[in-house]
């Protein structure tokens, strides 16, 4: 089963649409209300409604995703982006959701490859 997805507030609006027409099962962070609150009560609000994070916060969803690992914590899964293009990260997340499935994401760490 495909994975749907939870787009960070830090990542690019204009990617939603093609997501969307390809697919994708995609809530942002502005349409479920929840802008500036903290990245683990993002990361918890993905996890409770089993979305993969996609986020250019590198950093601070890396360290989470070991915090979260050292209590035994499950999430649906954590890519990391890059600033590059929006037809490149449209790619690589498109080359993702068509490999794996949500079960294959569970607990996962991934960088978004160009």
């Amino acid at each position: 089963m495909p994975f749907g997805v939870f787009l960070d507030e830090n990542m690019p609006e204009a990617l939603v649409g093609p997501l969307r027409r390809d697919g994708v099962d995609v809530l942002t962070v502005s349409e479920a209300g929840r802008k500036t609150l903290s990245d683990e009560s993002q990361l918890e609000f993905a996890a409770a409604t089993g979305r993969v994070i996609i986020t250019l916060d590198f950093r601070d969803y890396s360290a989470l995703a070991v915090k979260w690992a050292h209590t035994d914590r499950t999430h649906a899964g954590i890519l990391l982006a890059r600033g590059s293009s929006i037809a490149e990260l449209h790619q690589s997340i498109m080359r993702l959701w068509r490999e794996r499935n949500a079960e294959d994401m569970v607990n996962a760490v991934l960088w978004l490859s160009k």
